[in-house]
């Protein structure tokens, strides 16, 4: 490359923004952390999430420096957005470990991630399946008061199948807490 050629380059572009020198790369490399940074500020996200919403503004170069950038400083990590997810999850709509696995993935956490996230967090809430699908199903149970027992069983069973539980899980569940056992 003659020395024309770089100085038109946009890689070597001095910027008349008050002259500081930065090369283009660089003004775009921290405006891409800049937003990065504004998006974790209102929630995590995964890796796949942030690369995505970046690569809507940004180079691939770019947003990769910044992906590994903000690993590196820790603020960007798959697994602990996966837990974290799973906790909300399972304080604000418990469903079945398969299906929060199933929600991780399409975030962009890898499967292995994934459960080993669900594992982490049910061992140290010291949760089973068994435990996620009774809670559901009395959050559940009081919107569906002045409902017959057999269409409550019923609709108990479903609730509980829309949240991943395997049908033998629901119907002891709903044994329980309806008291038949």
């Amino acid at each position: 490359m003659s020395v024309s050629e770089k100085e038109s380059s946009p890689a070597t572009h001095v910027s008349s923004e008050g002259g500081s020198g930065e090369t283009a790369d660089e003004q775009e490399y921290k405006r891409a952390v800049r937003r990065a940074m504004d998006l974790l500020a209102v929630r995590a996200h995964s890796i796949h999430q942030l690369r995505v919403k970046l690569a809507r503004k940004f180079t691939v170069e770019v947003v990769e420096r910044v992906i590994e950038r903000l690993a590196e400083m820790g603020l960007l990590d798959d697994l602990e957005f996966a837990c974290e997810y799973v906790r909300q999850r399972i304080e604000r709509s418990p469903r079945a470990p398969a299906l929060l696995v199933n929600e991780l993935k399409l975030r962009g956490v890898t499967g292995e991630t994934a459960a080993e996230a669900v594992d982490r967090v049910l061992s140290k809430m010291g949760l089973a399946e068994r435990d996620l699908a009774e809670q559901a199903a009395r959050k559940k149970l009081g919107k569906l008061a002045g409902i017959d027992t057999e269409q409550l069983k019923l609709k108990l069973f479903r609730f509980l199948s829309s949240r991943g539980f395997q049908a033998s899980t629901a119907r002891r569940v709903i044994e329980k807490t309806l008291g038949f056992s």
